[in-house]
């Protein structure tokens, strides 16, 4: 009997000694410092810088990409009446719950339709921004009076990056630099091409 006893007195003493081994093994897993999850790769497939940067800090401001074309075009940049988003909103039919801010400029010279036209959409609604602005000009087309401003007119391209919208109609008169009427309407998408790839470069 007494030696059932100290073979049950054993077998606690065993126990014990186990179970404080295993809380003292949990208690330093707790206080170690764990590597982070390897989060460099994010769902579109990109990793650590190659990830674009959306941030407000880093988008381009209207006011920037409006100067860059300016000074592109120098003398021959005639729009200089500003329009606000407000303007724009109302102006072109476009949804003023969609835009986020805008800026541009136009020419109100009857023999001069010079225009430019910045919009960033609020987030997501670029392409309603570009829809309904595509629809404004496609029913305007043909109301140009002078044969510069028509080229000029049918020159004119719509671009959006994004949430970002812009339409230009900027350039020399055609017909006052090219003497062969062919090469007229060549010379005014030449014309526009210039605004439109200063643009594109504050996206690529």
């Amino acid at each position: 009997m007494i030696k059932i006893k100290k073979l049950i007195v054993l077998l606690m003493a065993v126990v014990v000694c186990a179970s404080s081994a295993a809380c003292q093994r949990d208690s330093s897993n707790d206080g170690a410092v764990k590597d982070p999850p390897d989060n460099t790769q994010n769902d579109s497939g990109l990793s650590g810088s190659d990830k674009p940067d959306n941030s407000n800090d880093s988008a381009p401001s209207l006011k920037d990409i409006r100067d860059t074309v300016v000074e592109a075009y120098g003398e021959s940049y005639r729009a200089d009446n500003e329009m606000d988003a407000d303007y724009v909103s109302s102006e072109f039919g476009i949804n003023r719950d969609y835009i986020e801010d805008a800026y541009g400029e136009y020419s109100d010279d009857p023999d001069c339709n010079h225009m430019f036209l910045s919009i960033k959409a609020k987030k997501g609604f670029g392409e309603n921004v570009e829809a309904q602005l595509r629809q404004y000009f496609d029913s305007h087309k043909g109301e140009s009076s002078s044969e510069a401003d028509k080229y000029r007119e049918d020159s004119a391209q719509l671009y959006r990056s994004g949430d970002y919208v812009f339409y230009v109609r900027l350039g020399e008169d055609a017909d006052k630099a090219v003497d062969n009427v062919e090469d007229m309407a060549n010379y005014a998408k030449d014309q526009v091409k210039i605004g439109i790839d200063k643009i594109k470069s504050f996206f690529e």
